[in-house]
């Protein structure tokens, strides 16, 4: 998200990170997500954003004073229904999947839902 701060989501379920244009990677997953194969992430912030993965998996994350990692669920999980994309303009968006599935989301000042 700039010239040298950098997000990452892998297959195995987890999100790095990289401060350095991407010469080495810091695992930032923490707590919360589903260990799935993550497709998109999406932050708008250094400490908050979002992941969207395999089997419907759609997650808000934000970090504390620490800088640790907590996730919260946006929508329940469907096997089988695979989210590939995110999209955020302002304080709205969507997250696009398999068979035509299209997710809204809203940011409320706090929170994504």
């Amino acid at each position: 998200y700039s010239s040298t701060k950098a997000l990452a989501v892998s297959s195995d379920g987890k999100v790095y990170s990289s401060n350095n244009a991407g010469k080495t990677w810091n695992d930032i997953t923490g707590s919360g997500l589903t260990p799935v194969s993550y497709n998109d992430i999406w932050f708008d912030s250094p400490s908050t954003g979002i992941v969207a993965g395999n089997d419907h998996n759609l997650f808000y994350g934000s970090a504390d004073n620490s800088g640790a990692y907590s996730w919260t669920r946006l929508v329940p999980a469907s096997a089988n229904n695979h989210l590939r994309k995110i999209f955020i303009s302002g304080d709205n968006g969507l997250a696009a999947g398999d068979n035509g599935t299209l997710i809204k989301l809203s940011y409320d000042g706090a929170a994504w839902t």
